[in-house]
């Protein structure tokens, strides 16, 4: 009779490559054996720039992830993450899924990001490193069931370390977001990026993220996409120019580009949206 486990590894690994090592594929997207699978990264040396691979300009930084921090990815989420080179890296990976794979990773308290400051335990390096063992051993159903429980036994420690982590965070009192609000919508017509954002700001980019969310409900470039779309609505109701010019005014030089944001944002094309809209010009 066969077991099923609530929490199912897939696969995982162990990477440690020195300072001076280049790599020859950069950005990595995290391979998906089952398209189902939960991914856990911990990244023990080196940092990642974390970014979202379904987009393909500046808007697509999501955040730096630094040694100690944990990388949780959910299902379908095709993300990429680009190593620091100048470091070098180590990290420990495993992909997993499982019928009560969704309810088990949410017990591991985490904010409305992929990226989660863990810190460093050996008892956790040492339960990845079981785990790793486990799997490369000689299938079978008892070893399967081993790995799964090893695993199990893994996410427990990470949600039970990162309830301390959490629960040792100071409180962060609110930053007054007015002059970064500014400084976006008088530089729409600019590349900006999350980092740009963060340099005018002063505030470090992770600070940045958890102030927005917080406050406004949305990420930095959230509202830099909101705030050009919106601009361009305005101009397109309000003046004859071309919808290129426009693009290139709120930030989007390739027009066939802003034409495709636009429609993502508002349901319809910018040339419809000024048919239906335009007031009249004197």
């Amino acid at each position: 009779m066969s077991v099923t486990s609530p929490v199912r590894h897939v696969h995982s690994g162990y990477r440690n490559d020195p300072p001076d090592y280049v790599p020859n594929r950069a950005p990595y997207a995290p391979t998906r054996r089952d398209p189902q699978t939960h991914l856990l990264l911990w990244i023990l040396r080196g940092a990642f720039d974390v970014v979202d691979a379904q987009r393909t300009n500046d808007e697509t930084q999501i955040g730096r992830a630094q040694a100690g921090d944990l990388i949780l990815l959910p299902p379908h989420v095709p993300l990429q993450y680009s190593p620091i080179v100048s470091t070098g890296w180590e990290w420990i990976w495993v992909h997993f899924a499982g019928p009560e794979a969704e309810a088990v990773v949410s017990v591991i308290p985490r904010p409305d990001s992929v990226i989660l400051p863990l810190g460093f335990d050996e008892s956790i390096r040492a339960r990845f490193r079981e785990l790793i063992t486990h799997a490369a051993s000689t299938p079978s159903e008892l070893g399967a069931l081993r790995t799964d429980a090893c695993l199990f036994s893994l996410i427990t420690l990470i949600a039970t370390r990162r309830d301390r982590v959490v629960r040792e965070q100071p409180a962060v009192p609110d930053i007054d977001l007015t002059e970064i609000l500014g400084h976006i919508d008088a530089n729409l017509h600019t590349p900006l990026t999350l980092h740009r954002i963060a340099d005018a700001s002063g505030y470090s980019r992770s600070h940045l993220n958890r102030q927005f969310r917080s406050q406004l409900g949305l990420t930095p470039m959230q509202y830099v996409t909101r705030t050009r779309i919106a601009r361009a609505s305005e101009l397109l109701s309000s003046t004859n120019l071309r919808i290129g010019e426009i693009g290139r005014i709120v930030g989007y030089d390739d027009p066939y580009y802003f034409s495709r944001r636009f429609k993502q944002a508002t349901g319809v094309a910018p040339l419809r949206y000024r048919n239906t809209n335009q007031r009249r010009l004197i």
